[in-house]
């Protein structure tokens, strides 16, 4: 077996989100020193024990050429619908030449694939039966109806008896009428004042550009502050003439470009833009759904 690349890889541990999925992402770079050429290479996931390979996809090309010296980027998303939680699964990405590849290939260190168990929903009481309130509203009006049919006859025999003796009031001793309790109000939701795009508690806009209204952690709010501070630093300075692989914009060695959005070329580490990926697909969960149609 010949070594053909290097392989760099975001995180040694993936953890499924709550819909059970993943991203990560790896830097391939064509600088081995065992043989180095252009190369044509392959991508593939290999995967160990319960671990299937159906939950793994790799994003965009399954093959591509390699200059020397030559960089790339390999996004594998997953999904483990069917895996049983709580349990930790693990796979490794395997780059191949694909005019060899029983002999010349790469393979990843491994990686532990973490699948929690879903959290128990909580089971909402049903609402309390409001047939009571209309009882109560059909009684107060009986009551109220018998009421004034009673003055109405009580002041009809008033004029009618004579005035030198007349009757005792029959409305003396009456109980007052209760009155007819309010329907109980709809709580309303806090108030939307950052519009639409509003975040739920525990998250803020990450700002990575003018209009990036992905909700994140602080942590990572000010990570992408930094890495725009850092931007031109972290660019070859030897491709500002052009002439590079990837143009004007080729990051230094150790760095990638962020790609939190189409066009996105400010230099990051491995982990960061995985986290920026993640954060992305992430985006319509962490929104507040009561702010969806707010007229802010």
């Amino acid at each position: 077996m010949v070594s053909i690349v290097e392989i760099t890889q975001g995180s040694d541990v993936v953890t499924c989100d709550e819909n059970r999925q993943a991203v990560i992402s790896f830097t391939i770079n064509n600088k081995n020193n065992n043989s180095p050429r252009q190369r044509r290479v392959g991508f593939r996931v290999n995967v160990e024990g319960e671990t299937k390979q159906s939950w793994f996809e790799i994003e965009g090309k399954k093959e591509l050429t390699l200059d020397i010296d030559a960089t790339t980027i390999v996004t594998v998303r997953i999904k483990t619908t069917d895996a049983p939680p709580d349990h930790i699964y693990k796979f490794s990405l395997l780059v191949f030449d694909v005019t060899n590849m029983d002999e010349d290939y790469t393979e990843s260190k491994v990686i532990a694939l973490r699948v929690p168990a879903k959290k128990e929903e909580s089971v909402q009481p049903k609402p309390k039966s409001k047939k009571w309130l209309i009882w109560l509203i059909v009684g107060v009006f009986v009551v109220a109806l018998a009421a004034v049919i009673t003055f109405l006859v009580a002041g009809d025999n008033k004029n009618k008896e004579p005035k030198t003796n007349p009757p005792p009031s029959r409305t003396e001793g009456r109980e007052d009428i209760p009155p007819v309790p309010a329907p109980p109000k709809e709580p309303s939701h806090a108030a939307c004042t950052y519009g639409v795009n509003q975040c739920l508690p525990g998250y803020v806009w990450r700002e990575a550009f003018a209009g990036d209204y992905v909700c994140v952690s602080g942590e990572t709010r000010t990570q992408a502050a930094h890495d725009n501070s850092q931007a031109n630093a972290r660019r070859d300075p030897k491709c500002a003439a052009g002439g590079c692989t990837y143009g004007v914009n080729q990051c230094l060695p150790g760095y990638v470009w962020r790609d939190a959005y189409p066009g996105d070329y400010v230099c990051v580490t491995g982990e960061t833009r995985t986290q920026a990926a993640y954060d992305n697909s992430q985006a319509s969960i962490r929104r507040d759904p009561n702010c969806a149609t707010d007229a802010h």
